[in-house]
């Protein structure tokens, strides 16, 4: 008898649903053994367990406490512990890699197909975790998927399944390799672990080496490597988003060495740091700024506004945000880029 759920009645009830792929073979009987298993489960107990183990999980995590009554249960309290919980979802346990966003169109048919892993968009959601007291997490987002998923170049390619299989591109982006030395350092600076610089050394050098291959390729204006991709994935060409972040990269690795004593860094290392620094400053500032536009453009062979380029002073602080140029190019993004709703579109 399944009973009867009479007008403006409300019944709770538990559906269970069994997963298994039967790579044993196992005969119908077992299968049906073990479902009678599972349906005798008790489903409250499982519940306090599951919602026990999330409220410690969002406590571990929480560093900032809103004392005020007011925040307490405000909407910042809530997206604030709600992104708490998000990110387990978003990271894979065994490898660290990070998905970009959630899937939620099983079928592929209408979504952007954001379930894959990024190196650059990693790096700012580890950027987050950090600030979350997840430093375990990011630890192994660089020290295990970055280091299994870098090229014998030295390269980060476009995007990957988080068990660090090589996901399906259609070209590179210089500022996925980039992005992952500024990452290294940032997260560094959360914990201070200099054996986290140590272990990820090796990895970083190959990086800055493959960094410069394309550095010198512009400035001989060759075309050995093949073009990158700007951060959106719609132009192919030098643009300012990628060099922005090549300098906060190299950079960064100046700082590294200095953290991990000065005599690690040899002469020529330092040359080819301190020198793709100098280069990249006068390069932006000759063929990325537009004098009539009075803003930074897109790229060297795109000329439009993007609000990609502001990565030149967040995150990668290559300008001051009081530059001329760069509050001229926030004054024509303010004028051009903003809608109606008060958003800014990107380009």
């Amino acid at each position: 008898m399944y009973g009867v759920l009479n007008p403006n009645e409300t019944k709770e009830f538990s559906i269970m649903v069994y997963v298994f792929d039967n790579k044993e073979k196992n005969r119908i009987e077992d299968i049906e053994e073990k479902i009678e298993k599972i349906k005798k489960i008790d489903v409250k107990k499982e519940l306090q367990n599951t919602k026990k183990y999330w409220r410690n999980y969002v406590k571990a995590h929480v560093v900032h406490v809103f004392k005020e009554e007011s925040l307490k249960l405000s909407k910042i309290d809530k997206i604030y512990k709600r992104t708490i919980l998000l990110y387990p979802l978003l990271t894979n346990e065994k490898t660290g890699g990070i998905v970009a966003a959630m899937e939620v169109d099983e079928s592929f048919s209408k979504c952007g197909r954001y379930s894959y892993c990024w190196p650059r968009d990693s790096v700012y959601i580890t950027k987050a975790q950090d600030l979350l007291n997840m430093t375990k997490e990011t630890d192994k987002f660089y020290k295990v998927f970055c280091k299994n998923t870098q090229s014998k170049n030295g390269m980060w390619e476009q995007r990957f399944f988080t068990d660090g299989t090589l996901a399906p591109c259609w070209g590179y982006q210089i500022d996925e390799t980039a992005s992952v030395i500024y990452g290294v350092y940032d997260h560094y600076l959360r914990t201070n672990d200099k054996k986290f610089l140590k272990d990820n050394l090796k990895m970083l050098k190959k990086a800055v080496k493959f960094l410069d291959s394309y550095l010198n390729d512009i400035k001989k204006e060759e075309q050995k490597m093949h073009v990158s991709y700007d951060l959106w994935e719609m132009h192919e060409g030098i643009s300012t988003y990628s060099m922005a972040s090549i300098y906060s990269s190299f950079s960064a690795m100046l700082k590294i060495y200095e953290e991990l004593e000065e005599e690690l860094l040899e002469q020529k290392q330092r040359e080819i740091l301190e020198e793709g620094l100098k280069y990249i400053v006068e390069f932006v500032k000759a063929n990325l700024y537009d004098e009539e536009k009075k803003s930074f453009v897109r790229s060297k062979e795109d000329r439009r506004l993007d609000m990609s380029v502001l990565g030149l002073t967040v995150p990668f602080e290559m300008f001051s945000p009081n530059e001329k140029k760069i509050t001229n190019t926030i004054e024509m993004i303010n004028l051009k880029l903003r809608t109606y709703t008060g958003r800014i579109s990107k380009i």
